[in-house]
C-alpha cells in the first residue's frame, strides 16, 4: 500500500506530534478545568467574611482552598509541560530510529555490493585458474549472507518508518523523508550546573511537590489558629507537613540524579562517535588492502572475506553510535526540561 508523501524536519515532526496526540489534548482540558476550579475556590472564598469565622472548616474553604486550587492549576500545568515533553522525546526516539534505520539499510548496500564485486573476482580467477573452486563458493555465501542482512535491515526500515507514523498521527504506509540532524554538538558549551538549576526550577514533579508543601504549610498555621500543638488534628497536619517537605528534597535529588547521569550519557556517546570514525577508516583501508592483495594471488579469500566482514561490522557500529549518541542527546534535553 502506498499513502501520502512528505518531507520532515525533527522539529515539524514534533509540532505535529503536539498537534495531533489525543494525551496532549486531554492535559489541556485538564488545565482549563483546574483553572475553572480555581475561579470557583476564589468566589467561594470571597463570600466568606473574614470576621465571621469561627471554625477550622471555615477557616480553610476561606484560605486554604483557594492556594489548593491554585496549587492543582500549577500542577496541571506542569503536567502538560511534562506531557509535552515526553511527546518530544518519544518523537526523537522513533525519528533517530527510522534515521538509524535508513543508515544501516545504506550501509548493508554498500556491503553487498563489495561482496558482489568479491565474487565477480572468485569467478574471473577461477575461471583463469589462478583460484580454486571453493574461493567461488565462499564469495557466494558471502553475497547470500549480506543478501539476508538487507533483507532485515529493509524490514527493520519499515517497522520504524510505521512507528514514526503512528506517534505522528499519520497513515502507517506515508513515506517520510527526513532532514538529518549534525550529529555532534559542542559539550563544552553545555553548563552542567546551571542545567541543573533549571531543571529543580521547571522539572513538574519538582513544581508539583513545592506546591503541596506550600498548601501543606498554610494548613499547618491555619489550623495553628484553632488547635494547639498537643491535638491530633494539629499533629497529623504538622506530621503531613514534614512529608511534603522531604518529599520535596527527595525530588531535587532525582532531578540532579537524571541531569548527571543523562550528561554522562551524552559525553560517552559522543567520545564513542570519535573512536568508532577512526575504527571505520582503518576497517575501510584494511579491505581495501585485502581485496588488492587477493587480485594479485597473495592474499587468501579469507583474507580478503574476514576484511570485508570487520568493514561491515565497523560502520555498523559507528551508525550504532550515532544513533545512542543522537538518543543520549534526547534524553538530555528530556532531564533538564528543555
Amino acid at each position: 500500500m502506498a499513502g501520502s508523501f512528505a518531507t520532515l524536519t525533527l522539529e515539524q515532526a514534533v509540532a505535529d506530534a503536539l498537534a495531533n496526540n489525543p494525551s496532549i489534548r486531554l492535559a489541556r482540558l485538564a488545565v482549563e478545568k483546574a483553572r475553572v476550579g480555581l475561579d470557583e475556590a476564589e468566589d467561594r472564598a470571597s463570600d466568606i467574611d473574614a470576621d465571621k469565622i469561627f471554625n477550622l472548616d471555615l477557616a480553610k474553604a476561606k484560605y486554604v482552598a483557594p492556594r489548593q486550587a491554585q496549587a492543582d492549576l500549577v500542577a496541571a500545568e506542569k503536567s502538560l509541560a511534562a506531557a509535552e515533553n515526553g511527546l518530544r522525546f518519544q518523537v526523537e526516539k522513533a525519528y533517530y530510529a527510522l534515521l538509524k534505520a535508513r543508515e544501516m539499510v545504506r550501509v548493508t548496500e554498500a556491503s553487498l555490493k563489495r561482496a558482489e564485486a568479491q565474487l565477480a573476482v572468485a569467478k574471473a580467477g577461477y575461471k583463469a585458474g589462478t583460484v580454486p573452486y571453493s574461493d567461488v563458493l565462499g564469495a557466494e555465501a558471502q553475497v547470500s549472507s549480506v543478501g539476508a542482512d538487507l533483507g532485515t535491515a529493509r524490514n527493520n526500515e519499515l517497522k520504524a518508518r510505521m512507528q514514526l507514523n503512528r506517534i505522528l498521527n499519520r497513515d502507517l504506509d506515508d513515506q517520510l523523508e527526513l532532514v538529518p540532524e549534525v550529529a555532534k554538538v559542542a559539550l563544552e558549551d553545555i553548563d552542567l550546573t546551571e542545567d541543573i538549576k533549571g531543571a529543580l526550577r521547571n522539572r513538574s514533579e519538582i513544581v508539583q511537590a513545592r506546591e503541596r508543601l506550600a498548601v501543606a504549610e498554610l494548613s499547618l498555621e491555619v489550623t495553628g489558629r484553632y488547635f494547639t500543638p498537643n491535638t491530633y488534628i494539629y499533629q497529623t497536619t504538622s506530621l503531613a507537613t514534614e512529608q511534603a517537605r522531604v518529599a520535596v528534597n527527595d525530588a531535587e535529588q532525582d532531578v540532579r540524579l537524571d541531569v548527571r547521569m543523562a550528561y554522562l550519557d551524552m559525553l560517552e556517546a559522543e567520545n564513542r562517535i570519535s573512536a568508532l570514525e577512526k575504527a571505520v577508516a582503518q576497517a575501510r583501508e584494511s579491505s581495501r588492502l585485502a581485496e588488492l592483495r587477493y587480485k594479485a594471488g597473495v592474499a587468501t579469500q579469507l583474507e580478503a572475506l574476514s576484511a570485508e566482514v570487520a568493514l561491515q561490522q565497523a560502520e555498523i557500529k559507528a551508525v550504532e553510535a550515532v544513533h545512542a549518541f543522537n538518543l543520549a542527546r534526547a534524553r538530555y534535553r528530556k532531564a533538564i526540561g528543555a
